[in-house]
């Protein structure tokens, strides 16, 4: 069974073991979610492509895609962009557009010239999210960037970030983008006003939760060594950093991805001590060991900080009756109850 990259709406958390943060945005379905990656461009230099093709319309309720430095160019204007989400949208799928430049490289942030390219670019996608969506389209933030700044003991607002600065003299959502701070603050901002001015009531906006992203470095979801006190103040450091980086501006949604590979992806190529199998158990929280229990855990205390539902990431596909052909992952999710759903990593 293919491995696939997907989106899961987190609506509940376990059968009324855990709530939610927050409500469901406008325009997206009340139940649980599921979709994967996909492109319907047949020339790009990456697959997979149009593989979603012929499976009906209700079969999947997202369709999500990169979108990387030069993505305006891949098709004149940006159409790029507008050609996904209305081939996706036209299958009965939600279109999630990943906006993911360089988080790996802070430095680029800090740049005028960069970020003056960056602004105008997100202005671009929010355009032709207006002009052709007939629906919500969600646009998912710089995943780990938030986190990276975060580990490196910055604040919402200590932390140089071009934004004033970048040159994108324009009035968005009523203020002077020349008025903003240059900060991570002052960033968010800017992206939410951005989205305000061009696609209101058109893009739903989601910051990302970085699982190592916190003032000590610590991996919520793998350093089974943590007690559940640490856990929290863990989580409680990125989720109250996120909420003063966006100081009253609130996005829409965050993401989070427990893991970005199979179980035994980390097992074949670390060793048995790099195992990420998860325990089925729904216990609120066990020391030791990583369980289900400890995912939908943490994943509460996110969503309760932020108020607002969840989008899990990047989460292989398949479950106890059907082996991944490459690694062998055979494990069921118990966040939904039984029978189980999907897979774990």
């Amino acid at each position: 069974m293919r491995r696939f990259i997907t989106l899961i709406l987190l609506l509940l958390i376990s059968a009324g073991i855990y709530g939610m943060g927050g409500s469901v945005p406008t325009g997206l379905s009340s139940y649980f979610g599921f979709g994967a990656i996909d492109k319907a461009d047949k020339y790009a230099e990456s697959s997979p492509h149009f593989w979603k093709d012929g499976q009906g319309t209700a079969c999947w309720d997202y369709s999500y895609q990169y979108l990387t430095p030069g993505w305006t160019g891949w098709v004149s204007g940006g159409e790029w962009a507008a050609n996904e989400l209305i081939y996706w949208e036209s299958r009965g799928q939600k279109q999630v557009f990943t906006f993911y430049y360089t988080p790996y490289t802070l430095s680029n942030y800090t740049s005028n010239s960069y970020m003056n390219t960056y602004y105008n670019d997100f202005k671009i996608l929010m355009q032709q999210i207006a002009a052709h969506s007939t629906g919500v389209v969600i646009v998912h933030i710089e995943p780990d960037l938030l986190g990276f700044w975060r580990k490196a003991g910055n604040s919402a607002t200590s932390a140089v970030v071009s934004v004033a600065s970048s040159g994108f003299n324009e009035t968005v959502g009523g203020v002077a983008f020349s008025s903003l701070p240059n900060t991570i603050q002052g960033w968010s901002a800017a992206l939410y006003l951005i989205r305000n001015q061009y696609a209101p009531g058109k893009c739903l906006l989601a910051h990302h939760f970085t699982h190592w992203g916190n003032a000590n470095g610590k991996d919520i979801f793998v350093d089974t060594s943590l007690d559940q006190a640490a856990v929290n103040t863990n989580v409680d450091d990125t989720t109250t950093f996120i909420n003063n980086v966006e100081n009253g501006r609130k996005y829409d949604l965050i993401f989070l991805d427990p893991s970005d590979r199979d179980a035994d992806w980390y097992r074949i190529k670390g060793g048995a001590s790099n195992s990420r199998w998860s325990s089925p158990s729904h216990a609120m929280f066990t020391q030791g060991t990583r369980t289900w229990g400890n995912i939908a855990y943490i994943s509460d205390r996110i969503s309760t900080n932020l108020a607002r539902r969840l989008m899990m990431w990047q989460m292989p596909t398949g479950n106890e009756l059907m082996s991944n052909v490459v690694y062998g992952t055979k494990q069921r999710i118990l966040l939904t109850g039984e029978p189980p759903l999907f897979s774990d990593f």
